[in-house]
């Protein structure tokens, strides 16, 4: 059926300090991470937005990938990446 493959996606833009906290966090805890940056009120940074149903960044989601099968799990921001990190065993 393939392999397993699980990483997180930021988006986010450059200089946000929540965003940069969020990729050290999602490294120490030794995951990939995809980082998407956009410059501060662009459409693509609006669209991504209102695809997660969120306002602010960083925008982060759980990708993990087995075979043909990829499942896509939107966490939140910093503050919910640190919980979905403490809960969430990676399996």
């Amino acid at each position: 059926m393939g392999e397993l493959m699980e990483y997180y996606r930021i988006v986010g833009w450059k200089s946000c300090p929540w965003c940069i906290k969020a990729h050290t966090l999602i490294r120490e805890q030794g995951y990939e991470v995809h980082v998407m940056y956009h410059e501060r009120g662009s459409l693509e940074l609006q669209e991504a937005k209102e695809k997660n149903e969120w306002q602010t960044v960083p925008m982060i989601t759980h990708v993990r990938v087995h075979g043909d099968d990829i499942k896509e799990t939107f966490v939140g921001g910093y503050d919910n990446l640190c919980r979905f990190i403490g809960t969430h065993d990676g399996g």
